[in-house]
């Protein structure tokens, strides 16, 4: 992909955004497998067994070349019983009931349940309203600007930031996997794992968002999941936080400009040395 011609005929951040967004969304619908990995613990004896001894014969192959086939067949043999297994597995559980549902949170590592049952809704589109009017209402915005803060010397100003793609590449490795996906459907696994292709065009977006002053659009939507406060009845709306699942790349722009903020703060010494909540190697405590 020529990211560097992609970047230049981009009206503005969010049209550049969106590209690489499709880019990277069209590469996992064509290369990502669909079906679920189970983990150890999901598996039965024999391919558990089995798994062990791959394990064991690739550390033999590594110390000893004449050992690779043996693992390459263990390796084979292991893939055709998983195979097998899931689709035993998978064509069981969708015979039952709510079949699919189960099916696909059992492979998200979910505890299977349903949605919500709220009084009042006789839908999901009823429901989700009901709680985007609850938490919308649970925020006001600011008639003014608070006053700016009085600091007693004329502190030196942030007058740049400036990210290399070594910089980016290093952050996008650094993400956690188990995050969930924003409204993009991007998951951060796959983003840690491709971080030296994707280090690129984001080390590109990241410099045209500093250039321009505007975020994409992208980063300013979020994915909101309902979670139960456990009080009070879990039919009220209003037992619920929002909880909200933002673009795995504004992610990493968030963390990287904080990074850079706090940074300057630091050397700067403008920050009192009693602050010691979200500061490294401090405790709030």
């Amino acid at each position: 992909v020529d990211w560097e011609f992609i970047s230049r005929i981009s009206a503005d951040t969010s049209e550049l955004c969106g590209h690489i967004v499709d880019i990277v969304s069209f590469g996992i619908e064509r290369f990502v497998p669909a079906f679920p990995v189970l983990p150890s613990a999901g598996l039965p004896p024999h391919l558990s067994a089995l798994r062990s001894a791959l394990r064991r014969a690739e550390k033999r192959a590594k110390a000893r070349s004449s050992l690779v086939c043996r693992s390459r067949r263990l390796r084979r043999e292991y893939k055709r019983r998983l195979r097998r297994f899931l689709d035993d597995k998978e064509a069981a559980v969708l015979g039952r009931e709510r079949g699919l549902y189960k099916l696909v949170s059992s492979s998200l590592g979910r505890k299977s349940g349903g949605s919500p049952v709220i009084s009042g809704a006789t839908s999901e589109g009823e429901t989700a309203q009901l709680f985007a009017d609850v938490f919308s209402g649970v925020y006001s915005g600011r008639e003014t600007s608070p006053p700016p803060p009085v600091l007693p010397l004329a502190p030196p100003s942030l007058r740049s930031l400036f990210f290399t793609r070594e910089s980016v590449r290093h952050r996008l490795s650094k993400l956690k996997p188990k995050l969930s996906s924003g409204p993009d459907g991007i998951p951060p696994f796959l983003v840690e794992g491709l971080a030296d292709e994707l280090c690129e065009p984001l080390h590109l977006l990241f410099f045209a968002i500093l250039a321009s002053g505007s975020h994409p659009e992208q980063f300013l939507r979020a994915r909101v999941t309902p979670v139960f406060n456990k009080k009070g009845s879990p039919s009220v709306p209003s037992n619920y936080r929002p909880v909200g699942f933002i673009s795995t790349f504004g992610k990493c722009w968030e963390s990287m400009l904080a990074d850079s903020l706090a940074d300057h703060l630091e050397c700067s010494s403008l920050l009192h040395g009693g602050q010691y909540g979200f500061r490294r190697k401090r405790s709030r405590e």
